[in-house]
């Protein structure tokens, strides 16, 4: 195969898509599978000097057995390149400007409350005032 990628086909869509369209609560065992396998995600592309850059629920894709895929790497840096995009304004911290191993670990807790809640952090907020929330 070469250079080529084979791409799973995610039916279910986002995490964030999927927790939409939910009329009750997942399961405890789902929603701890699911921070498993995007940990071990993480994990597993940064022991390849990836750094995905935006981490969040809306980059996370479930396939047909609810298991969970990271995906988007649009904006990844790479061997230490600086990153083309950074995380949503909820995912990440303003004190961190650059895409660093701190910022990923910053925006998986993130997504792993997302996950857990069903609501991105500071939902109710807007951009700036989470950063105001951050600088104080």
């Amino acid at each position: 195969m070469g250079n080529d990628s084979i791409l799973q086909y995610a039916c279910h869509g986002s995490i964030r898509q999927y927790l939409q369209i939910q009329t009750k609560p997942l399961e405890l065992s789902l929603q701890l599978r699911w921070v498993e396998q995007i940990a071990e995600a993480v994990a597993y592309v940064h022991s390849k000097n990836v750094l995905h850059g935006d981490i969040s629920c809306n980059n996370i894709f479930i396939d047909h057995g609810l298991n969970v895929k990271l995906g988007d790497f649009a904006g990844s840096a790479i061997d230490e390149e600086p990153a083309l995009v950074y995380y949503e304004t909820s995912h990440g911290h303003p004190s961190i400007t650059d895409t660093t191993t701190k910022s990923e670990i910053f925006a998986l807790g993130s997504t792993f409350y997302e996950v857990m809640t069903g609501l991105k952090p500071y939902k109710w907020l807007p951009d700036w005032e989470i950063d105001d929330a951050y600088a104080a």
